[in-house]
């Protein structure tokens, strides 16, 4: 016990040798502690960021199934082929799994308009009147959060069994990319992020991009 207040009471303080020792003890702790702090944060922010993605499609999703299955009948259209060869090439990219093959692009569209036949009666010529509303809708006409994500896509029939498949894909969207370990994990348009797809410096699986496609019967086809 004397000895514990002896050094207590010692002035000299510690010597170099000691602070340095104690210094690399230290450094040897943090380090690796730190490594594994990092790498929690990055896994924890690539699954908040794939849990939004996929959400998100849900809304999508919902929103096209709702409108088309609710629709009197409905076509599938183009109207910019540019924006439709591009998400086509996209989607046979091995990067994404060659979701589209090789050879079926003219059966692949971008919007689909859905048309509302409604009857009302008119007492004066006693003759019931038909009339059509026709609604064309894009991805951009969606239901999404356009400010924080960017979505588009392509819809495809199998005529014969009367499926419809949605091909889609989004990614975290802002005026100024961002990146999260050296990865961008934001784009500004669809023609950043096929650019960013299609660099071969970028490999897939991509943390902060998806690409699904998804199918449901439909019964009211033109």
């Amino acid at each position: 016990m004397n000895s514990v207040f002896k050094r207590l009471r010692d002035e000299k303080g510690v010597t170099l040798i000691e602070l340095l020792t104690a210094t690399i003890v230290l450094f040897l702790f943090i380090i690796p502690v730190s490594g594994f702090y990092l790498s929690g944060i990055t896994i924890f922010q690539q699954t908040v960021s794939q849990t939004n993605l996929r959400n998100e499609l849900d809304f999508v999703i919902g929103d096209i199934m709702q409108k088309v299955q609710y629709a009197s009948y409905f076509e599938l259209q183009t109207s910019n082929n540019a924006e439709r060869d591009m998400l086509v090439n996209l989607f046979q990219s091995d990067k994404l799994a060659n979701l589209i093959e090789p050879g079926t692009e003219q059966h692949f569209f971008t919007e689909v308009s859905t048309y509302q036949i409604a009857v009302t009666f008119d007492a004066e010529n006693r003759k019931p009147i038909s009339t059509v509303t026709k609604d064309t809708l894009s991805f951009e006409d969606v239901n999404y959060n356009r400010d924080s994500y960017l979505v588009s896509g392509l819809y495809h029939l199998n005529e014969a069994t009367q499926i419809l498949s949605l091909y889609l894909i989004i990614a975290p969207k802002s005026d100024l990319p961002r990146y999260i370990n050296q990865k961008q994990a934001s784009f500004r348009n669809l023609e950043e992020l096929s650019s960013y797809i299609h660099d071969e410096k970028n490999s897939a699986p991509f943390e902060y991009i998806r690409a699904i496609t998804t199918q449901f019967s439909v019964s009211n086809s033109q």
